[in-house]
């Protein structure tokens, strides 16, 4: 009994499970072979030669094929029309994706058939589509190959222009159907561009025209006031610095094209041209053809000029002079610097401070000319040997009063008269010095007519003595 289950069985499968298979089976294919022209020329090699069927469905097993030598299934394999439900169905021939024109009806397992297959040169089909990514000076074109014609290969384009006459051609690098496209940059704003695609093969296919305008900029804003041109070294404007009355507004300092001089013009200062406006501008510019220095006087560095020329300050404004006391001349010090100013050829000295820690010199000016730092050695006076003047020594002799005597009855003896004191000068020893000598006047000798008198009048009282002596008796 087990025995006839399995029989049976195995009965059951062997019939319904073989006949899915045997009904997979495709039908016998129908194959073809023949030359190919293109436009009455043998057909380039690799040339594609493809078959379609109006009803049915085939397979792509040798179809398409392609040419060798101007043929097909010749010496390559042959082109099969192969599939299911082909029973009548008629076969149409296409040569590179172009149909031949020429048909033939389906055959379970015939051939092979001999078909010679020509085409007429058929240029390639493309298409243009819109442009996209549109700014102020790019865009993108866009296109689509369609087919390469009778052609193994195109080149295709884009042309350009403002009009429909373009007159610019972009390459586009593409080697199969499809869509491309191509980046435009450079293009000028607010400007309308024609273009479309363009393709050569066997012939030359054109794309539909097609437009795009580039964005318009935005306004640009408005330029900067041009900037006021550089100042000169040494010019300082002060024009934002002057306010009503032309008094400063702000401190302002001002320095001389060296660096070596500066200006300091404290605020609410007044300062005017000499035409009494406001001042525009400071200038501090050295000179190239100074005056010349005071004599025995030395120019410290270099002469300045200040303008406005006549310029004047209320109340007066501080200058500055910075020296290198390593430069200095022989025989001048830090402290025999001043600053001057020239007027009516001369130079005026200036009272100033000199601060030898920091080695500047300052001092307070009131109005604008040419301004200098002077050095003046100080003045060397040799010394004469002092003369000593010696006065004269007059030694005196003492003065012996005279004696007299009163004589009685007794005749009256005179006494020997005393010699009268005289003086004498005398001369003094020399000495070494220079001595101006004093000589004794020229003329009478005073003393002994002094002592003569002297005597006489001695003699005259004694006798009038005696005389009223004896009247009395």
């Amino acid at each position: 009994m087990k025995k006839i289950l399995i029989f049976i069985l195995l009965s059951f499968l062997l019939t319904f499970g073989a006949t899915p298979a045997y009904a997979g089976i495709p039908a016998l294919p129908h194959a073809f072979y023949g030359s190919v022209t293109i436009n009455g020329t043998a057909a380039p090699d690799g040339s594609r030669v493809l078959a379609t069927v109006d009803s049915g469905t085939i397979v792509s097993t040798q179809n398409p094929v392609t040419t060798v030598a101007g043929s097909y299934g010749i010496d390559s394999p042959k082109l099969l029309v192969q599939g299911d439900d082909l029973s009548g169905a008629t076969i149409t021939f296409y040569v590179n994706g172009v149909s031949t024109g020429q048909t033939a009806a389906f055959e379970a397992g015939g051939g092979p058939t001999t078909l010679d297959l020509s085409v007429p040169a058929t240029p390639p089909s493309l298409s243009t589509s819109a442009a996209s990514s549109i700014t102020t000076s790019s865009a993108t074109l866009n296109g689509i190959l369609n087919s390469l014609g009778t052609a193994l290969s195109v080149s295709v384009f884009f042309e350009l222009g403002t009009t429909e006459a373009y007159g610019n051609t972009i390459v586009v690098l593409i080697s199969q159907t499809g869509a491309f496209n191509a980046t435009l940059s450079g293009l000028n704003p607010a400007t309308t561009y024609h273009f479309r695609a363009k393709a050569v093969g066997d012939g030359t296919g054109y794309g539909l025209d097609q437009s795009f305008t580039t964005a318009t900029p935005p306004p640009a804003p408005p330029a900067p006031p041009p900037a006021p041109p550089e100042p000169q070294l040494g010019t300082t404007d002060v024009r934002g610095m002057v306010g009503a009355g032309c008094r400063f507004t702000e401190s302002v300092p001002a320095t001389s094209d060296d660096g070596l001089c500066t200006l300091t013009i404290p605020e609410g200062t007044v300062g005017l041209t000499e035409d009494l406006e406001c001042l525009p501008e400071i200038t501090m510019v050295t000179m190239d053809d100074p005056p010349p220095p005071p004599a025995d006087a030395h120019v410290i560095g270099l002469v300045y000029d200040f303008g406005p020329d006549g310029a004047t300050f209320d109340p007066a404004i501080t200058l500055t002079f910075t020296y290198d006391p390593d430069s200095l001349p022989e025989g001048v010090s830090e402290e025999d610097l001043v600053i001057a100013y020239f007027i009516d050829g001369e130079w005026i000295e200036l009272e100033c401070v000199v601060d030898t820690e920091t080695n500047t010199i300052t001092a307070l000016v009131s109005h604008f000319t040419t301004f200098a730092l002077i050095g003046t050695p100080p003045t060397v006076v040799e010394e004469e040997p002092p003369v000593v003047k010696k006065e004269p020594v007059v030694v005196k002799k003492e003065e012996v009063p005279p004696v007299v005597l009163v004589v009685e009855e007794e005749p009256v003896v005179e006494e020997e008269e005393e010699p009268a004191v005289v003086e004498e000068e005398v001369e003094p020893a020399p000495v070494e010095e220079e001595v101006e000598e004093i000589l004794p006047p020229a003329g009478i000798n005073w003393p002994v007519v002094g002592g003569i008198i002297a005597g006489l009048v001695v003699v005259g009282w004694l006798g009038f003595l005696f005389w009223r002596r004896r009247a009395y008796n």
